[in-house]
């Protein structure tokens, strides 16, 4: 189910304090993807309780109005709280509070299960809120509570619409290493380029003792005038402001407290450098005259990782669970658990998996040259081995990724790290256990689920903790996920059916070439069991896989009035509300703020789901009613769409075969023919049954279900004769090949099918 809910829990003991909130929550503030709801929403005679859990599935971001009526009341202590908390630990959801009144809140706990099993125990105020419990709003003077609003209000949006973040390339950034090295009381900078020395600066220079991100970049680059020199040469641009274009910088030190300084904080002018797609790596070697060669590595999953801990490292069994989990759903399919290690002994045990990724959990010894690493000497003491041990375990085949998590005592690794030769390290220590995990398993997820070239420097950057620091050893990084036949792309079968991936490929075309078309209707349809719900979504990925070079499109998710027979008036009215607008306000405004925006010559379109209308938990449509749809979509949208925008406007209707020539007969009499050149309807073909050439041609595509070759003859006449082409169960039978194996699915379907009931066609029969 799609998140689009931007949730607010609250006491109705709190009704004044929501409602004085609610004003400051403008257009403004509020995404253009989601929507505001609380128990408001609800009308007379809809289930109260059906509709605040539906709700809750469709939550995207919480906000929590705490008070202790809000703490002690039995419904959103038992059916709201355990659910939102559970998603915000999940990273499903985004979660907030704004402190209304004084409380218990800092001492009340809540145990939650996540769907791994592992019980965690959570308090409200370990997530950062829009104000602080010790400065709850009814504390203040009216005067500032206005004030306090407004900034709530402000912080809010940055949740709802976090500024767009650069994600680099490799081969997108300028590159740059810095040498650093201390000479008495001065730094002594060199400046390289991948071939050659670019310049060289030496001048007085003090480690601060909490450094800021200015001072941290002057130390990188000194006074204005030699950053100002470097970057001209690297950038070769008159104007060089480092936030001109992203930089990987390459650091080699060394000196142990500069390789530990947290340099992802640097900044210039107040740009946190990071955010404009800058990175920061320490690298080894000796002597450098230019920046290292380094090759470029790929690393392929799902692969073999070790998790080694420390006797003393708390909740190791709660986050191990949890990494299997975050694994899990990285890898649905042909995963298992991380191994396990806390001996040395069981460590050389396991090292014959050959691990692609090792994490080291737990505490650590150190002096900014040597780490040691606190394994269990199996008789309940302590076997301090020095991390630089591990190379005699992998020899010449070492993992690509080494993360060391120090918890518990604080140490700086300091350029230890640097003796290994693996490719990518990471380290991180804080005596906060909990927020270390929780930024180890959000790295994890940034790396292994947001596409094979997220740069894991950057992803480190995002996610860990501010003592982070990164050794790197590669060009450029893929990381390469063996295709896995999941729902979503099984669902994709339907979709990329000659005749309806015909008609909608050949409207978007027309669409974003042709300069009068404003809007494609397109109105899709099918009897149940077929999928029709996901329509929009399937054209979206579609659009998204194969039409990206001239089309950029957002998902914009709408809503028909609930009454089966509603008029144009009642649909504007919803849409109206549903955007935010006045009655003054036009709809060219606000599909102009939300068309989607970017480099290149993409169009930009807005895709508008209707959504699904007809199957049993939705109402049905009357003929009035489809009409009033598609005079809206003429006559306001196609009507008022900004010129540098097209918009594809999908609604999905799930309904039996009987029923397909009345609704085939009603959008003929619809269609505007070419009286009107900004607006096109289409009636796609009926979404239907799943026929052997579909299927062939699904199996044997590379990558979708690895059936063999010798079973690619036989296995689609099976399957459609078990399932009678019914898409649903077709799915189902496709899936449970993926986990019990194609020769064991070809013995149960030919044991079980029946036999054909005409033979294969004589030679000669004329056609």
């Amino acid at each position: 189910m799609t998140r689009d809910k931007v949730f607010i829990s609250y006491s109705h003991q709190d009704h004044d304090f929501f409602e004085a909130f609610r004003k400051y929550l403008t257009l403004e503030v509020l995404s253009s993807s989601l929507q505001l709801w609380s128990d408001q929403e609800i009308r007379p005679s809809q289930n109260w309780h059906e509709e605040i859990q539906l709700a809750l599935e469709r939550t995207a971001v919480a906000v929590l109005l705490v008070s202790q009526d809000f703490l002690v009341s039995t419904y959103i202590r038992q059916d709201e709280l355990p659910y939102l908390v559970k998603a915000r630990e999940q990273n499903d959801i985004k979660l907030t509070c704004l402190y209304l009144r004084d409380s218990t809140v800092a001492a009340d706990s809540l145990d939650i299960i996540l769907d791994s099993g592992s019980t965690v125990t959570v308090n409200l105020t370990q997530y950062q809120g829009l104000n602080s419990p010790q400065k709850p709003i009814a504390a203040q003077p009216a005067a500032d509570q206005d004030t306090m609003y407004t900034q709530a209000a402000r912080d809010l949006q940055q949740i709802l619409n976090p500024p767009p973040v650069s994600r680099p390339l490799s081969h997108e950034r300028y590159e740059l290493t810095v040498r650093l090295k201390r000479q008495d009381r001065s730094l002594l900078r060199i400046y390289l380029h991948r071939y050659s020395r670019l310049y060289e600066h030496r001048d007085p220079w003090h480690r601060p003792r909490h450094p800021s991100g200015d001072d941290l970049f002057e130390t990188l680059f000194g006074p204005g005038e030699t950053y100002e020199r470097v970057l001209k040469l690297l950038f070769r641009d008159d104007l060089p402001r480092p936030i001109r274009h992203p930089v990987r910088v390459r650091i080699h030190t060394e000196d142990p407290e500069l390789a530990e300084l947290p340099w992802a904080q640097a900044a210039w002018n107040g740009y946190t450098l990071c955010g404009q797609g800058w990175t920061f790596e320490l690298i080894r070697g000796a002597n450098l005259t230019a920046t290292p060669i380094y090759p470029d590595i790929t690393l392929r999953t799902p692969c073999p990782v070790l998790m080694i801990t420390s006797p003393d490292a708390p909740s190791c069994d709660v986050h191990h669970r949890a990494l299997e989990e975050r694994l899990h759903r990285a890898w649905p399919v042909h995963h298992e658990p991380p191994l396990w290690a806390h001996t040395w002994d069981e460590l050389k045990s396991v090292w014959r998996r050959r691990p692609g990724m090792v994490y080291y959990y737990g505490s650590a010894d150190g002096d900014g040259h040597t780490l040691r690493m606190r394994l269990d000497d199996g008789s309940g003491g302590v076997d301090a081995r020095p991390v630089t041990d591990l190379a005699t375990l992998w020899g010449s085949h070492p993992p690509q990724v080494l993360f060391c998590n120090l918890v518990e005592q604080p140490v700086a690794p300091g350029i230890a790290m640097g003796a290994l030769d693996v490719p990518l390290i990471m380290t991180q220590h804080s005596p906060q256990a909990t927020e270390a995990r929780r930024a180890a398993l959000e790295w994890f997820h940034e790396l292994l689920e947001t596409g094979e070239d997220t740069e894991p420097v950057w992803a480190m950057h995002q996610t860990a903790l501010p003592t982070a620091v990164a050794w790197g050893a590669y060009s450029q990084w893929h990381t390469h996920t063996a295709p896995e036949p999941d729902k979503e792309k099984l669902a994709r079968l339907l979709l990329d059916r000659s005749q309806q991936r015909g008609v909608s490929s050949s409207g978007v075309n027309e669409l974003v070439h042709d300069s009068e078309r404003r809007l494609f209707c397109l109105l899709a349809y099918g009897a149940s069991g077929n999928l029709v719900a996901s329509f929009a979504a399937q054209l979206h990925e579609h659009l998204r896989r194969y039409d990206r070079d001239i089309a950029r499109v957002h998902r914009l998710p709408l809503r028909l009035p609930h009454d089966p027979s509603f008029t144009i008036d009642d649909l504007a009215f919803t849409v109206r509300r549903h955007l935010g607008l006045s009655d003054f306000d036009s709809f060219g405004t606000a599909l102009d703020r939300r068309k989607p925006r970017g480099p290149g010559r993409a169009r930009s379109v807005l895709l508008l789901d209707w959504g699904l209308r007809g199957a049993q938990e939705t109402p049905v449509l009357t003929i009035e009613a489809l009409e009033a749809w598609v005079n809206f979509c003429r006559h306001h949208f196609a009507a008022q769409c900004p010129r540098d925008l097209r918009l594809i406007s999908c609604l999905a209707l799930e309904t039996p075969p009987e029923r397909h020539a009345t609704l085939e007969q009603a959008v003929k009499a619809l269609h505007p023919g070419a009286r009107d050149r900004a607006f096109r309807l289409e009636l796609l073909p009926p979404l239907d049954v799943v026929d052997a050439i579909d299927l062939a041609n699904f199996l044997s595509s590379s990558g979708n279900a690895a059936c063999p070759d010798e079973l690619l003859d036989r296995m689609p006449e099976l399957i459609l004769r078990h399932t009678q082409g019914h898409f649903e169960k077709t799915v189902e039978v496709l899936e449970r090949a993926a986990r019990s194996g194609w020769y064991t699915l070809y013995d149960e379907l030919s044991a079980s099918a029946a036999p054909p009931e005409s033979g294969p066609i004589a030679r000669g029969t004329e056609l």
